[in-house]
């Protein structure tokens, strides 16, 4: 039992997107692999966070499934960051950890630190700061003869 929930695949506690790629990479994984995710499943106890929060870890879990193939020349191809994109993303990334170990350790860093790092408890409520205010126009015209080209 977690989180006082009984024992379920798809526990309420447990942000979807977050759970979706760990079931995902966990699947696709080999059993030496698979037994290192273990503290996993405590990290992601309690991460259920508002659809904003979801959407945003869901894009992540995309976009490092993105990155992991580049790294070894594999294209992917995702509809979105849906959460079924997250479990395929979880699958993609596991299809290369079987083969680098590197890559395995960096998606346990980069999943250990989205469950700790992003739930809504550690999320700041404070807004954006304001824009920076645009610089005062040089009394000569752009400064050292530097021409600015916008929107190439």
């Amino acid at each position: 039992m977690l989180s006082g929930e009984p024992f379920s695949d798809r526990p309420r506690s447990v942000c979807p997107a977050l759970r979706e790629f760990l079931q995902g990479y966990n699947d696709a994984l080999p059993d030496g692999l698979r037994q290192e995710l273990f503290g996993l499943a405590a990290d992601i106890v309690e991460t259920h966070a508002p659809p904003r929060v979801t959407a945003w870890r869901a894009r992540l879990c995309v976009d490092w499934a993105r990155s992991v193939a580049a790294t070894q020349g594999l294209a992917t191809e995702f509809d979105g960051s849906t959460l079924s994109n997250c479990a395929h993303a979880g699958a993609c990334t596991a299809e290369v950890a079987r083969s680098n170990p590197w890559c395995h350790s960096q998606t346990v860093a980069f999943f250990t630190w989205m469950a700790r790092r992003s739930t809504p408890r550690t999320l700041s409520p404070a807004p954006l700061p304001p824009a920076p205010r645009a610089p005062a126009a040089h009394p000569l015209g752009s400064p050292a003869g530097v021409r600015l080209v916008r929107g190439r």
